[in-house]
């Protein structure tokens, strides 16, 4: 949506940027784990990738002969060794996804549907980007695991630039003072500098060695003592609310109440400093049962984890997309109240003003673009009242204080089921980009009619 005029939403596309449904944060996930080795003896994880790949191409009506001209690309970019090497690295945090471990890899090592839209995706951001000025220096960024989601947009903007009738396309352009932003384009004779950012991730440290760690040890108690249980635990805060000794004192409380059970499906309760804690015994209990009374306990955007098991001699006989039939061993769910989104989004502005120096060419009379990649990009597209205070600050402490500024765009990158990779958000304008509607109209319109894995040639 393009924030300055008002027009009505279809249901999955708007005015400026396309969005599908984005997975919320804290959705149910499930964990499965199989015996040591790798399951399906991979002894070249990037050979196996690119078997996988063809055959979901064929099934996503996208040539499975462009197959090796990608994995060419990504192994020109970060290395054939690199990419095996990394690969084979186990995640610290499968579910809540490791910050340490970069994207790709991690890609090829889950030669899913999804991981092949999405490497696809970036191998044709890479072709397109390739010969703009400055590459060099975003696949230098690209190559850090701290740095890929950024630079995944630089070029996934360049790309859409490229196609959508911007001229002089370059990647991390100079500004005043010796800085650098991140995008020159020139559109109707106007010359833009842009700049891309990211606010820290909303995640917990302590939180993930719970979601893992913690819960693997609490239900391997379980498992020494014979039982099977869910564990319930609601914070009373949110989940930043989740230090060390918290952590350690979640899994203690857990582990006695395992030990006090008695009788077969007894429930155990506990009220702690910070937290409640619940363990409910299900032996015996047939596994729907359990799987409907741990969703049961579950708040909105809990964390529901199901643990589970399979033989390694069944893994290879899982069909290709399909969801594999595991044991599960347990379950955990962990409430907790929702985060201060009103404190996130003033760290957003008051990040975004900071930032204005980056997009500052005077020489050249450039006018400034900020960029922000964040989860408040879905309900502002979607011109949800929560977003207001955010859209409003913009345009009054940024684009109404600032010359020179084109306007604050909020972006996502998103995976639809069907249509795979796209980007999507809101554009708020600024009193001088009136110019740029011709544009964002040119890119909303590629963006809603054909999946961007069709721009490859």
């Amino acid at each position: 949506m393009r924030h300055g005029s008002n027009p009505a939403p279809t249901d999955e596309h708007f005015r400026g940027w396309c969005l599908a449904n984005v997975p919320t944060l804290g959705a149910p996930v499930t964990s499965v784990t199989v015996s040591q080795g790798d399951p399906l003896g991979r002894d070249d994880y990037v050979a196996y990738w690119a078997q996988e790949a063809r055959e979901h191409s064929g099934r996503l009506n996208w040539p499975p002969e462009r197959i090796p001209v990608v994995l060419e690309t990504l192994e020109a970019t970060f290395g054939s060794d690199w990419l095996r090497g990394k690969a084979r690295l186990p995640s610290r945090y499968p579910m809540t996804a490791d910050p340490k471990k970069h994207p790709v890899p991690h890609l090829i090592a889950s030669p899913h549907r999804a991981s092949v839209m999405q490497l696809v995706e970036l191998a044709l951001y890479l072709r397109t980007c390739s010969g703009l000025r400055g590459f060099s220096d975003v696949v230098s960024h690209l190559r850090t695991a701290e740095q890929f989601s950024t630079a995944r947009i630089q070029l996934a903007l360049a790309h859409r630039l490229v196609l959508s009738g911007a001229e002089a396309v370059e990647l991390e352009p100079a500004a005043d003072a010796g800085r650098k932003a991140d995008l020159f384009f020139r559109y109707g004779a106007v010359n833009h500098l842009v700049e891309c950012y990211e606010p820290a991730a909303d995640r917990n440290a302590h939180l993930d060695d719970l979601l893992h760690g913690g819960v693997s040890r609490i239900l391997k108690a379980a498992q020494r003592a014979r039982r099977r249980v869910i564990v319930r635990v609601d914070l009373h805060g949110d989940i930043y609310s989740v230090d060390a000794a918290m952590r350690t004192r979640i899994e203690a409380a857990a582990r006695e109440l395992v030990a006090s059970l008695v009788e077969p499906r007894a429930r155990k309760a506990g009220t702690h400093p910070g937290f409640d804690v619940e363990v409910i015994d299900n032996s015996g209990v047939e596994a729907q049962q359990v799987k409907e009374m741990a969703f049961s306990l579950a708040g909105p955007g809990a964390w529901v984890i199901a643990p589970g098991m399979m033989k390694r001699r069944d893994v290879r006989g899982v069909s290709r997309g399909e969801a594999a039939e595991v044991t599960h061993i347990g379950w955990f769910v962990i409430n907790h109240t929702e985060p201060d989104d009103l404190a996130a989004m003033k760290r957003i502005v008051d990040s975004v003003e900071a930032k204005i120096s980056q997009v500052r060419r005077r020489e050249d009379d450039a006018r400034g673009l900020m960029v922000v990649i964040t989860k408040f990009a879905v309900p502002a597209a979607r011109a949800r009242n929560e977003t207001l205070p955010l859209v409003e600050a913009l345009r009054g402490k940024v684009l109404g204080a600032h010359e020179g500024l084109a306007g604050v765009m909020l972006v996502k990158h998103a995976l639809g089921k069907e249509r795979g990779p796209f980007i999507g958000g809101a554009f708020v304008e600024g009193p001088e980009g009136g110019h740029l509607e011709g544009l964002w109209s040119t890119m909303a319109r590629r963006e809603s009619c054909r999946r961007v894995i069709d721009d490859w040639t």
